[in-house]
C-alpha cells in the first residue's frame, strides 16, 4: 500500500513540475530606474540581413561568464566568452541609467520587421527587464542618448576566448 501510494504522489509532484509556466519577467512599465548595482545582465542582439541574416548575440553577466556568438541564418558559426571586469560592468551598468535607458515605451525586445540592421539591447535585475528595439542608427523606444556605444565600446574592449558551447 505505501508503496502504491507514494508512487502516486511522486506522479503528481512530477506533473505539477511538468506543467508549472516558466517564469516571466514583468515588463518595465513605469517603475523607476533601477540603481546601477542592481542590474545583474545586459544583453545585444545585432541582426543584419542582406541575402540572410546574420546576428551578432552577446549576454554581459555581473559576476559570472558572459559569452557572445555569431549566427548566420540561425546556424551557429561561433562562439565565445569571457569574464567581464566588475568595474567595467558597474561603468556600463552606470552609463545605461545615465542614459535613460529605463525610461519610455517598454517594448517585447523585437527586431524591427523588414529592416536591414536592427538591434535589441536589454538590461535586467534580479526581478525586471527592459528591452528596446533600436533601428540604428536612431530610435524612438529609448528617450536621449543611445546607450549601444557604450555596450559596442565594452564589447569590442573585452578579452574574447572561443569556445565550443553555449549555456
Amino acid at each position: 500500500m505505501r508503496p502504491l501510494l507514494f508512487l502516486a504522489s511522486l506522479c503528481c509532484t512530477a506533473a505539477c513540475v511538468i506543467s508549472r509556466p516558466e517564469f516571466l519577467e514583468p515588463k518595465w512599465g513605469d517603475a523607476p530606474p533601477p540603481v546601477p548595482s542592481e542590474i545583474t545582465e545586459i544583453t545585444w542582439d545585432l541582426r543584419t540581413c542582406r541575402t540572410t541574416c546574420a546576428y551578432d548575440r552577446v549576454t554581459l553577466r555581473r559576476g559570472a561568464t558572459s559569452w557572445r556568438k555569431f549566427l548566420t541564418a540561425k546556424r551557429e558559426d561561433s562562439a565565445f566568452t569571457a569574464t567581464v571586469d566588475s568595474a567595467a560592468f558597474a561603468a556600463l551598468a552606470a552609463e545605461l541609467v545615465r542614459r535613460r535607458f529605463f525610461r519610455g515605451r517598454d517594448g517585447d525586445g523585437a527586431h524591427v520587421p523588414l529592416a536591414t540592421r536592427s538591434l535589441v539591447i536589454s538590461a535586467a535585475t534580479l526581478c525586471r527587464r527592459r528591452a528596446a528595439s533600436i533601428d540604428l542608427p536612431g530610435s524612438t523606444s529609448i528617450v536621449g542618448p543611445q546607450p549601444y556605444t557604450a555596450i559596442d565600446s565594452v564589447i569590442h574592449t573585452i578579452a574574447w576566448t572561443r569556445c565550443c558551447w553555449i549555456d
